[in-house]
């Protein structure tokens, strides 16, 4: 067959939900509301689906940042786990309910596998107002699962959501809030301590590098100035070509490189348009 040629397709009744997810043998994972699908990957014969959001309207768990829907994520030990009205751990093969943590999941959360088999998930906790502080505080906590059976290890009220991920070391990066300021927070895998906060006001989920390297848009705020070697322009209907112009521009969204083990800022590179999905 020529490259490109489909070697299967399958109808679906609804739209698929986000992206999908391959299995080591092959198995394709893609949710459905409010239906996970596990299907051949070699034929697209269906080999199960587990309802994983009763008496919802849709499947919850959009990565917040891009909004491109639920993914499921596949561990090491043969479980599929996906974000529903609980986060529910799967067997791959039967598609059968190994455990789930019932938690107060909304569109932009869906979970992330790190040392040890760990499952860590974001989901909301109570909104109030601060009496004293006079504004309305988000409860939002990111927790840390034992993958084998659901267990909470330790909690971690991040005061954001997104997409936790996961550094070479075991290093939990996700975006919340510190002092009333958007931020990334690094925590340690194991225990949950924090080992840094940088303020920075975060567009999409932080991608890892092997070498620890954290890539991720920001949105950024206000004007810049530089000066452009050559700019052409339309005046009076002419093209006028100026030197060493001087230009103010609203230039903050950008790409930027952080030190995953300090936070420390390597590079960053403006992009003139807000970054809506990860590097």
């Amino acid at each position: 067959k020529k490259p490109g040629t489909p070697i299967w397709e399958k109808t679906l009744k609804d739209g698929a939900y986000g992206s999908a997810a391959v299995g080591a043998d092959g198995t394709v994972y893609f949710c459905m509301p409010p239906w996970i699908y596990a299907v051949s990957g070699k034929t697209g014969s269906i080999k199960w689906r587990s309802d994983v959001a009763i008496g919802t309207s849709r499947l919850n768990g959009a990565i917040v940042e891009n909004s491109t829907g639920t993914v499921p994520v596949i561990g090491q030990n043969g479980v599929v786990y996906v974000v529903g009205e609980s986060l529910f751990a799967l067997d791959a093969v039967t598609g059968n309910k190994k455990w789930s943590f019932k938690g107060n999941f909304d569109s932009g959360f869906t979970s992330a596998i790190g040392i040890e088999g760990n499952v860590y998930v974001t989901s909301f906790g109570k909104s109030y107002l601060d009496q004293k502080k006079n504004k309305w505080i988000n409860d939002q906590t990111l927790h840390a699962l034992a993958g084998k059976t659901g267990q909470v290890k330790w909690e971690f009220k991040a005061h954001g959501g997104g997409v936790p991920a996961i550094g070479p070391d075991g290093t939990v990066y996700v975006s919340g809030l510190f002092e009333e300021k958007r931020c990334l927070y690094a925590l340690d895998g194991r225990s949950g301590v924090k080992k840094w906060a940088v303020k920075i006001d975060i567009s999409t989920a932080p991608v890892i590098d092997a070498d620890g390297t954290i890539y991720l848009g920001v949105l950024g705020h206000g004007a810049e100035k530089f000066t452009v070697k050559e700019w052409t322009e339309d005046v009076g209907g002419k093209k006028v070509t100026y030197s060493n112009k001087k230009v103010t521009w609203i230039v903050d969204p950008k790409i930027v490189a952080l030190d995953g083990r300090t936070g420390g800022k390597k590079w960053e590179f403006v992009t003139l348009a807000q970054i809506k999905s990860s590097p």
